[in-house]
């Protein structure tokens, strides 16, 4: 039988379409992750990727039947594993955590710190990805928990949702910025410069002007506010902010 642990490289292969690229999310190596496709597919006695150029693979005709197959067989087996570890209790077993760009930097961290302060014995996993994804890991089952920005994923009955306590967000400049001094700022004083920050939900837009100067730009498909300096992650914020005229948003611990 193809253990748990092999159903997930496979399933990650045919997301990623490519061995390299699956590999390193995984964390293993390039030919570990060769061998265990191949040894799968011995046991199946049949091919399950057909290998193109380079590293890219693409499903076969019985590789498409098979995995979608094996991610049910794979979801069903992570809901039996979370069950058991529930039933043991927190003093043992594995907690897989999503973090969005800004709980990541205000207090997921330490949170994740605390608990393992009271279960020294728990298996921590943490991820920081685009808030967007967070909740996509947690409806995939690779993810326990999350905390990210929810609002359009309210309406998912599969979730169970929990707001946290609101943290005020600043603009922040450097020392001897061009806006320091001028008193009183609108919305047009601050969109006369460029930001820096991860991509915005939609609900942000309704209160950004309708001239987004050379803050960003709204994207048309999805709603969201997309910034002029585009960070997935926003540890570099304050070192861009530092040594320019960027402007940055965030909490002011962030900064501090």
């Amino acid at each position: 039988m193809i253990i748990h642990r092999n159903l997930g490289y496979m399933l990650k292969l045919a997301e990623l379409g490519n061995f390299r690229r699956a590999a390193d999310a995984l964390h293993i190596t390039h030919s570990a992750l060769v061998r265990s496709i191949k040894a799968a597919e011995d046991e199946l006695g049949a091919r399950i990727f057909d290998r193109g150029a380079g590293m890219k693979v693409t499903p076969t005709e019985i590789g498409a039947v098979y995995l979608e197959r094996a991610r049910r067989i794979f979801l069903l087996n992570s809901d039996l594993r979370q069950d058991i570890q529930e039933m043991l209790g927190l003093s043992k077993g594995e907690l897989n955590i999503a973090l969005g760009p800004y709980p990541n930097k205000i207090s997921g961290h330490v949170a994740a710190g605390r608990l393992l302060n009271r279960y020294p014995n728990l298996k921590v996993r943490i991820s920081v990805v685009p808030y967007a994804h967070v909740v996509e890991a947690i409806l995939e089952r690779r993810a326990d928990l999350g905390i990210a920005e929810y609002s359009e994923a309210s309406s998912i009955k599969d979730l169970a949702i929990e707001p946290l306590e609101p943290h005020p967000a600043f603009f922040v400049c450097r020392s001897g910025h061009p806006l320091l001094g001028q008193g009183r700022l609108s919305a047009a004083h601050l969109v006369a410069y460029p930001w820096g920050m991860t991509r915005a939900p939609s609900r942000v837009c309704k209160f950004l002007p309708t001239d987004l100067g050379k803050a960003g730009s709204r994207d048309l498909q999805t709603g969201e506010f997309v910034p002029t300096i585009q960070l997935d992650s926003i540890n570099e914020m304050a070192e861009i902010v530092a040594r320019s005229d960027v402007l940055g948003l965030g909490t002011l611990h962030m900064f501090r």
